[in-house]
């Protein structure tokens, strides 16, 4: 076979640092478009990207060449950059140092993207901690193990 081809496409989480409120509303639009084209740069693609005010979800077709810890690391340092550039916040801004990331099946991404949609009515329920600490639990992360 002359060509490599895959398809994995990875839900992304991580947070703001100390799950600061930073993702004010005014340029998160903003923040989602310009991490779709870092990773379209990067030969992946947004399938889709929502934040609230302290942690960001992505959706992403996985380029061929990149591991997922390269990906992360190239959007946080990336999106660090452009936010201090824009003055964005007023306040010093970071993404904590961790993410999480899970494999999701070609047949299950229309679940995980509404799922990113509706993020702010997701959390009027419950909060980012417990959404996390039960999305690590529901495919078997101890998180006592790290």
């Amino acid at each position: 076979m002359p060509q490599s081809h895959s398809k994995i496409i990875v839900h992304v989480i991580f947070s703001t640092s100390e799950r600061y409120p930073f993702l004010v509303e005014h340029f998160r639009t903003e923040l989602h478009m310009y991490m779709s084209g870092i990773l379209n740069n990067l030969s992946g693609k947004a399938i889709e990207v929502g934040s609230i005010e302290d942690h960001i979800h992505i959706l992403l077709s996985m380029p061929r060449d990149k591991s997922v810890a390269d990906i992360v690391r190239t959007l946080k340092v990336s999106t660090t950059k452009w936010i201090k550039q824009n003055k964005f916040v007023g306040r010093e801004f970071a993404w904590q140092s961790g993410y999480a990331a899970f494999s999701v099946s070609a047949m299950d991404y229309v679940r995980v993207v509404r799922y990113i949609r509706n993020q702010r009515q997701h959390h009027g329920t419950i909060s980012f901690h417990e959404e996390f600490e039960s999305m690590l639990s529901s495919v078997g992360i101890d998180t006592n193990d790290s």
